[in-house]
């Protein structure tokens, strides 16, 4: 009887949440606007077709794109395009832009994004 309480105990114990690991969410804001024109030239780089978040925000992460620190998506053409920065980007809000701007807090890499814009 007392092996089968302890067993039962053992077993409730195993299965509480508090022992669950618990992993932190990092999100990372997106802002719809407009980019001057010198900034947008000085994104070291420019990947034409990737017009989607996710796959902006998988190559400013990539291990190849360690400076990055900003994202922009644009949508539109043929498929959008993605800029990666090494500076955070300064913009100016627009809900008509066909721009999404993505600045990464200091020290976040792998970020969620979020707050996508509704194109």
């Amino acid at each position: 009887m007392k092996l089968a309480a302890l067993s039962a105990l053992v077993s409730l114990a195993i299965a509480s949440p508090i022992f669950e690991r618990q992993t932190e969410q990092c999100s990372v804001l997106g802002v719809k606007g407009a980019i001057p024109d010198t900034i947008n030239r000085s994104a070291f780089k420019r990947i034409a077709g990737s017009g989607t978040v996710e796959q902006c925000s998988a190559a400013c992460n990539h291990p190849e794109n360690t400076q990055c620190k900003a994202f922009a998506v644009r949508t539109g053409g043929s498929g959008g395009a993605c800029l990666l920065f090494d500076a955070t980007v300064k913009y100016r809000a627009d809900p008509t832009s066909t721009y999404a701007i993505y600045n990464l807090p200091d020290g976040v890499r792998g970020g969620t994004p979020n707050n996508n814009p509704a194109w």
